[in-house]
């Protein structure tokens, strides 16, 4: 089955606005403004335009996902903008009833009002295993890739990169909650 999706945004706001009216997510790849450090956040109105679509095909055992974001705001104070486009591949595969696999690719080009630009290109891979009705246990490993004058700090702080700015190899088993509570 294949399912399409999209979004458009278009209007004035301010950074502390756009925080208010972000939903709270789980995605280890949140927007393109992220609440990690409110002393950045100001009044100061841009112009926003969000375009966000995805292809999704559906299958008994697989799935696959291409996604696509582009991300403008305009400051009229200077007649400067922030410009990001993000492109991203996704696969999952139930490889059993207790095994899945995920991995990913996703591009990401930054271009800031300050003459700050990056170019990222990260991959994932996952595999999770459920080995009793209450335990999982997770792998993941993550890596990025950049190019550009943006720094690691700034960009996680102002862009939320997200976690995949490391690589990451490392396992987790935890207990989802139980049903019965």
């Amino acid at each position: 089955m294949l399912k399409l999706d999209g979004q458009y945004a278009d209007g004035p706001m301010t950074a502390a606005q756009e925080l208010a009216l972000s939903p709270l997510s789980n995605n280890p790849n949140p927007g393109p403004i992220s609440g990690h450090d409110l002393s950045r956040l100001s009044s100061e109105v841009y112009i926003r335009k969000y375009f966000n679509a995805s292809a999704r095909l559906v299958g008994r055992r697989t799935t696959i996902e291409l996604r696509m974001t582009d991300y403008k705001r305009r400051y009229l104070s200077l007649d400067t903008q922030d410009h990001t486009t993000e492109v991203g591949l996704t696969f999952d595969r139930k490889l059993s009833s207790r095994t899945d696999l995920a991995a990913g690719a996703t591009w990401r080009d930054f271009e800031g009002r300050d003459g700050e630009s990056s170019k990222d290109m990260s991959y994932t891979l996952g595999f999770t295993r459920r080995m009793t009705a209450s335990i999982i246990g997770t792998l993941k490993l993550s890596r990025v890739e950049r190019t550009g004058n943006v720094s690691r700090l700034r960009r996680r702080l102002d862009h939320a990169v997200g976690p995949e700015d490391f690589l990451r190899a490392g396992s987790r088993v935890r207990r989802p909650p139980d049903p019965r509570t």
